[in-house]
């Protein structure tokens, strides 16, 4: 047990040690790591990952993504972590996927 909570405490230290990431909360980490593990994911199938609001998730997959509008947001940062792209199938889904940014951090946070 003492060996797992070494591990995430350090996960969670290489997360943040980022200015762009030293502001995220335990679920901004939960979310990128659900990410991480199974990307190319839908945003549906990540809020049903997390059990969580539609509105939350939403608010820290924005966080997570690099270059979306601004638009109606709030002045908060994004972090350039992740793409998120219309499935052209269905266009009411969106996919998400990590940037090469986000697959550096993934593979330091996440390196035995």
């Amino acid at each position: 047990m003492r060996k797992k909570a070494n591990t995430l405490a350090a996960q969670i230290r290489k997360f943040s040690m980022s200015k762009e990431t030293s502001w995220f909360t335990l679920n901004h980490i939960y979310a990128f790591s659900i990410i991480c593990e199974k990307q190319p994911i839908l945003l549906r199938d990540l809020r049903d990952e997390m059990v969580s609001e539609r509105s939350t998730v939403n608010r820290i997959v924005w966080s997570l993504c690099q270059g979306i509008s601004k638009v109606n947001k709030r002045s908060h940062k994004q972090a350039g972590l992740l793409n998120i792209r219309m499935v052209p199938e269905d266009m009411r889904q969106r996919e998400i996927t990590l940037t090469m940014k986000g697959s550096a951090l993934r593979d330091k946070m996440f390196s035995e």
